[in-house]
């Protein structure tokens, strides 16, 4: 599969400021429920992959993954691996403290030292990729933070 194919915008603006944001639980049922996990990969906001899961800057009792450009393939079921081995594991808090992640722990998209405010809405299958689509009502992603 081409990168070019995944790319595709999926941050959403202020209309989605009151859209409920994931559960952990919620995430890994959205996922389990993708057709053929192994071949298509994960992406959002153009060409964006989750990646290491972190106790979130904002809440350090809730659940963040940093992410990347997507530059090489990223499979829904290797995400979904990820987001399992987050049940009931204990990650540190940006300051200290342990905290316990479970299945209705709320999920961000977010580096370990910042507070972005993008969360997950909703996963959405597509023929060659699954899109997560994310609330960003400040434009967080659009400044290109990113590209550290």
């Amino acid at each position: 599969m081409e990168i070019a194919e995944t790319c595709v915008v999926t941050a959403v603006g202020k209309e989605f400021e009151k859209t409920k944001q994931m559960t952990l639980g919620e995430l890994i049922m959205s996922l389990e429920g993708v057709k053929d996990k192994s071949n298509k990969s994960m992406v959002f906001n153009g060409c964006l992959r989750p990646s290491e899961p972190h106790s979130y800057r904002g809440y350090y009792e809730e659940l963040a993954f940093s992410y990347e450009i997507l530059d090489c393939y990223y499979s829904v079921s290797e995400f979904l691996k990820v987001c399992k081995a987050c049940v009931g594991k204990t990650f540190t808090g940006w300051r200290g403290g342990d905290y316990k992640m479970t299945k209705n722990t709320p999920v961000w998209f977010s580096f370990n030292s910042e507070c972005s405010g993008v969360f997950p809405v909703r996963v959405e299958e597509e023929k060659n990729f699954v899109r997560l689509v994310v609330s960003d009502p400040s434009g967080y992603l659009t400044e290109k933070r990113f590209l550290k």
